[in-house]
């Protein structure tokens, strides 16, 4: 069965509260925030609906993923500055993979919008196993 969005949302809201309730701190990521290789383009709004949502659940820290290395720079540099007009930068970070040859590029571009957080595949490791071509 799969699971939509907001169903997902709503569970990981349950378990936000508990973890916040015993003192974890929790990072929240989106991670087909670029582009899936199942539904295709995703919807900027969609994304920054996302942060929103971890932004109300009392989640500090947010990274937007592109784990299947779809993302163009333009692209990154458009969605950052939307997700950077909702949370300090210190609180946000971005995952990218070169799979397309993009990777520094995009980390370029979201260097240059403000954000100084990554958190990448290094060296061939990595990958998203369920996701084709990543």
């Amino acid at each position: 069965m799969r699971m939509s969005c907001e169903s997902s949302l709503a569970a990981f809201d349950d378990i936000v509260r508990c973890a916040m309730a015993a003192g974890v701190r929790l990072n929240a990521t989106v991670a087909t925030a670029f582009g899936c290789p199942f539904e295709g383009r995703i919807d900027e709004d969609r994304v920054i609906g996302i942060v929103d949502a971890y932004r109300e659940m009392g989640i500090e820290g947010i990274t937007v993923a592109d784990i299947t290395g779809m993302a163009n720079p333009r692209q990154v540099a458009r969605l950052v500055r939307r997700t950077l007009e909702r949370l300090p930068a210190a609180a946000l970070t971005l995952h990218f993979h070169n799979t397309r040859g993009l990777g520094l590029a995009n980390v370029l571009a979201a260097y240059e919008t403000g954000v100084r957080r990554f958190d990448a595949a290094l060296g061939g490791l990595g990958g998203c196993p369920f996701a084709p071509g990543s």
